[in-house]
């Protein structure tokens, strides 16, 4: 199973908040605006709409950090929370109602300051990829840690780009190369 997951709703958001402005310097560059345009979302609408960050076209972009060992064993995985009993709709629930766009998927370094490896992905493009149940694809896995309670399910990014079209927007190595 993936490592490098935080299970506390808010210890996982305190953790990933560390990241916002990094968030905003690589959406900014990609969507041609100042970083500081790139509004930071509500906590509610966050857990309700999976959007942590909001283009100034009105785009909703969900944002996840993973750690350093998760990108050296699985580079081309996207894992999102999903668990049928959250009291909130998970992840993957919000991604098949269109409530995000986008999807910016990251990698931290080791001390977990700063990210190193970073990607924009189509959210529209995974949907479809489920309307189609997958096919043509390596399968989702559904995984749950009982240690943790966490659920995720991960996909492979690269057999969905190859059937399904263009998932990933840009990627980059750091805030820099946005």
């Amino acid at each position: 199973m993936s490592q490098g997951i935080v299970a506390n709703r808010t210890d996982r958001k305190r953790w990933s908040d560390r990241f916002l402005h990094q968030y905003q310097i690589i959406l900014g560059k990609w969507a041609g605006c100042a970083p500081e345009e790139v509004i930071i979302a509500n906590d509610d609408d966050d857990r309700k709409n999976a959007t942590d960050l909001i283009l100034p076209d009105g785009r909703r972009v969900a944002a996840k950090t993973r750690r350093k060992n998760v990108l050296l064993s699985y580079p081309t995985e996207i894992a999102l929370r999903h668990n049928p009993n959250a009291r909130y709709p998970s992840e993957w629930k919000k991604v098949l109602n269109n409530k995000a766009q986008l999807l910016l998927y990251t990698y931290c370094d080791i001390l977990e300051q700063r990210l190193i490896k970073w990607r924009i992905c189509d959210l529209g493009v995974l949907t479809l990829a489920h309307l189609f149940d997958f096919d043509g694809c390596i399968k989702p896995v559904e995984q749950h840690d009982d240690d943790r309670d966490v659920h995720l399910i991960a996909f492979d990014g690269l057999s969905i780009q190859k059937k399904y079209g263009k998932l990933l927007l840009a990627s980059g190595i750091d805030t820099l190369s946005a």
